[in-house]
């Protein structure tokens, strides 16, 4: 059972209220990002401030990789959702294809246009709307893809922008043809 955050504020550089998980669940985020990481190994650029990563470590995402699909995959990095006003995202982890990488590269700041895969770890802390508005965000820029992982009930939810909806319970492999060819994880690892 997961605890209650503790929330407060600090004022430096300007107020922001901060929630922070009972060590417990810091404990079950860490082990998630442990799951995570050897899926999508951290190659950190010294370039911007942002930390991004190539879909690598796993045999059959070398293959993938190697076979000319490629991409970037980035944890935390910045989306250009929509302008006027500015809407910027940072999904847990997300994936560009080959393809729609700029010519100039890795950009050095937000990247200007949505991710073709965008991942999200729900916190309990998050309410139902505050995770629809996240997933409507990526959907209407341009996202082919959102996986919500829901650690309490162990299963991922995929969103397309045609309305659909799939489950994957914890028996299932997670995957997308379409948007990641040749990626598959089992669910369960994820919380292991």
């Amino acid at each position: 059972m997961f605890g209650s955050y503790r929330h407060f504020y600090i004022y430096e550089p300007k107020k922001r209220k901060i929630s922070a998980a009972p060590f417990r669940d810091r404990v079950v985020h860490h082990a998630l990002c442990n799951v995570i990481e050897p899926i999508f190994k951290l190659k950190r650029r010294e370039r911007g401030s942002s930390c991004y990563a190539v879909p690598a470590h796993v045999v059959y995402f070398d293959q993938w990789i190697d076979g000319g699909a490629g991409g970037y995959a980035g944890v935390e990095a910045g989306f250009v959702l929509a302008r006027d006003p500015d809407t910027v995202r940072a999904p847990d982890v997300a994936y560009v294809a080959a393809e729609r990488v700029p010519a100039a590269g890795v950009p050095e700041g937000f990247w200007p246009t949505a991710p073709d895969l965008a991942v999200e770890i729900i916190s309990p802390s998050e309410t139902a709307d505050e995770v629809r508005d996240k997933i409507r965000d990526y959907l209407q820029a341009g996202t082919r893809t959102v996986w919500v992982v829901y650690p309490r009930s162990r299963e991922v939810l995929a969103y397309t922008p045609d309305g659909r909806a799939q489950t994957f319970g914890s028996t299932m492999l997670l995957e997308d043809p379409l948007v990641v060819p040749g990626f598959s994880c089992a669910v369960s690892s994820l919380f292991q």
